[in-house]
């Protein structure tokens, strides 16, 4: 992904500027979360409920 700075930065703060977006811009690893995936396991066996 291209990032437009003005003024432009010197080569270490773009660096620092990347290194520091990156886990902002990066898609989430699984996007499932334990709320989601124990809801997931209730509707598949509802006679087991929460556990």
């Amino acid at each position: 992904m291209a990032i437009e700075v003005t003024p432009e930065p010197e080569p270490e703060e773009r660096e620092a500027l990347e290194r520091a977006l990156a886990p902002l811009l990066a898609p989430p690893p699984d996007g499932r979360s334990e709320w989601w995936r124990e809801g997931v396991r209730e509707a598949l066996n509802p006679e087991a409920g929460l556990s």
